[in-house]
């Protein structure tokens, strides 16, 4: 499988743990609960949530522990890259390589999205879901 399938794959995996984690929190004896609130949620709005879950219960600890730290950027970061490849024109690349891509719903520019430069920059998708846990 090319790299944009494991983009792919690995943000579906993280969607996932994210859920996962967001069930947990809210009621650690079942899951139920938590597909309750998080269904029909789109993954932004769980990012959010799962943001505001965590913020209440480092508040009660004192601090939140090192590795929180960039987590939530990284869980957006991972999205806009989903987004960028799972919408890119991948019928129409030039001779760089370069593919037309909506940034904006009003703009369209030219980004770089092939094997190389998606592996080169490790996306954070691929690094959250080797190494995090929502634990």
């Amino acid at each position: 499988m090319g790299l944009i399938g494991w983009v792919v794959m690995y943000f579906n995996r993280l969607e996932k743990m994210l859920d996962s984690a967001i069930c947990e929190a809210l009621n650690d004896r079942t899951d139920s609960v938590g597909l309750l609130v998080i269904n029909g949620m789109v993954y932004a709005s769980k990012v959010d949530l799962y943001k505001r879950l965590c913020d209440d219960l480092h508040r009660l600890f004192g601090g939140s522990p090192a590795a929180y730290e960039g987590l939530v950027e990284d869980m957006k970061e991972a999205a806009h890259l989903r987004n960028l490849v799972v919408h890119a024109d991948w019928m129409n690349t030039d001779a760089k390589g370069d593919r037309h891509v909506r940034r904006h719903p009003a703009a369209f520019e030219f980004l770089r999205l092939w094997n190389a430069s998606l592996s080169s920059s490790r996306p954070p998708v691929l690094k959250l879901c080797s190494g995090w846990s929502p634990r």
